[in-house]
């Protein structure tokens, strides 16, 4: 299967998985950017996610990232991603 045939969750997929596991969004003000601010109430982790939240499918890696930051579980299809992010973060040390 070729990365474009890959299933990829949706930013709309992806707000629905945040908010499954406990975390809150709300809008910023048009004068701070097109994004929401999502945050895991539970440790404070925050993080901005881009408007709109539609069916544009969104990078294994980046969903990786994400739930990686708010300290949140990641979705199986993700998990993949660990070994491709442990290795970037040891070439920046």
């Amino acid at each position: 299967m070729s990365e474009d045939e890959t299933i990829r969750m949706t930013s709309a997929d992806l707000l629905d998985w945040f908010i499954g596991h406990g975390c809150t969004s709300e809008p910023l003000p048009p004068s701070k950017g097109n994004a929401l601010k999502i945050v895991n109430p539970k440790n404070g982790c925050e993080f901005y996610l881009g408007l709109p939240i539609n069916n544009t499918p969104i990078k294994d890696y980046l969903v990786y990232r994400y739930c990686m930051r708010l300290s949140i579980p990641v979705p199986t299809h993700s998990s993949y991603c660990r070994g491709i992010h442990d290795k970037i973060e040891s070439e920046d040390e």
